[in-house]
């Protein structure tokens, strides 16, 4: 499950998504762990809990959004965009 991107927030994080991939382009080891990182940048509960973290989500009002399919959606898009033009 990912963030709309009609909506305000799913267009925000699914932009700054495809920024961070396309000015990490070169370095894709740099790319994925700032990929991978990315939950801490955003307020708590915008992603779903990876399983076995010390995060409670049950206290935090997530969206219950999936960091992986989120970015791999924003890399399609991405790929999709940089052949277009």
């Amino acid at each position: 499950m990912s963030p709309d991107p009609n909506t305000p927030a799913g267009y925000i994080i699914r932009s700054a998504l495809i920024d961070t991939i396309d000015i990490f382009e070169i370095n894709r080891k740099e790319c994925a762990r700032l990929l991978l990182e990315y939950p801490k940048w955003n307020l708590p509960g915008t992603f779903k809990p990876k399983p076995g973290s010390t995060i409670e989500h049950d206290t935090v009002q997530s969206k219950d959004w999936q960091l992986e399919s989120t970015v791999l959606e924003a890399s399609f898009w991405f790929s999709l965009t940089s052949v277009l033009y």
